[in-house]
């Protein structure tokens, strides 16, 4: 159903050929991955956990674009930071020190209003990189209820799969 080519090129190509034309669909609330056929219950496993990641970065990517667009002119910004997406393992995101923005895939997961409350948080961290009262004021003057989505995000976080 993926229509894999027959490409010759060694196990390499054939495995990125077939990353590369893995089919995922969002269906009834379930993520369905077709896989290709002949692969063993070790390399099918790895083959959906890789899809599912593929899918959820893309996601993440346009969630999180989003978001900082949104909240960009409430911190007094006009350019937005370079954003990444990562799979960092402790971290929902960080922010560097030259100003990049990383974002876990995993936030794709969360309701708008808690990736809203990452994504504020970091930019935040632009112009305060602490955590320091002065941070969570000039967080505030963004997002007033602030303690209420970081409440919600550390209560639901450990229950999400594939969770930092």
């Amino acid at each position: 159903m993926c229509g894999w080519s027959s490409r010759t090129g060694g196990a390499e190509a054939g495995r990125a050929d077939r990353e590369r034309r893995a089919s995922i669909r969002f269906d009834h609330w379930r993520l369905r991955v077709l896989a290709p056929a002949g692969l063993e219950a070790g390399e099918r496993a790895e083959f959906a956990r890789g899809a599912v990641i593929g899918w959820f970065r893309e996601r993440a990517a346009d969630r999180v674009g989003a978001s900082v667009a949104r909240y960009l002119p409430r911190f007094g910004r006009a350019e937005a930071p370079p954003v990444l997406i990562r799979d960092q393992r402790k971290r929902w995101a960080s922010c560097s020190p030259d100003g990049a923005l990383r974002f876990n895939w995993r936030v794709a997961m969360l309701p708008p209003a808690l990736l809203d409350y990452v994504v504020a948080h970091e930019l935040a961290h632009l112009a305060r990189p602490d955590h320091s009262p002065a941070f969570w004021s000039h967080l505030a003057g963004a997002m007033p209820d602030w303690r209420e989505r970081r409440r919600r995000l550390r209560e639901l976080g450990p229950s999400l799969p594939l969770s930092p």
